[in-house]
């Protein structure tokens, strides 16, 4: 059994030390995979170097929560959106005007 977890520990080394190579080479170092999903509102608002409207942060929030819009606020550096969740319940979002980040 130990023999078996030293081989699958030196298979899964030798795969991450694989998949940075073409990175060391060039001189740099290796950079971690990350799932882009998580920042590509943020990205994608910077690289238009732009504001999202009322209207994309109202439908963000009804994508994320699958509710209701009531109302959309704008605030300094934010919008506040009102929303009707499916329980029920009545709830407040942020959405900020540069990130699109939802809090």
């Amino acid at each position: 059994m130990a023999k078996l977890k030293f081989i699958v520990l030196a298979i899964a080394a030798w795969g991450f030390a694989a998949s940075g190579q073409a990175s060391w080479q060039e001189g740099l170092s290796p950079q971690p995979v990350t799932n882009l999903m998580l920042v590509a509102p943020a990205v994608t608002q910077l690289a238009q170097n732009r504001e999202i409207s009322a209207d994309e942060a109202a439908r963000l929030v009804q994508r994320r929560t699958g509710g209701k819009v009531l109302r959309v606020k704008s605030k300094d550096s934010y919008f506040q959106v009102k929303v009707l969740l499916p329980s029920g319940v009545v709830k407040s979002y942020s959405v900020n005007k540069i990130t699109g980040v939802m809090s």
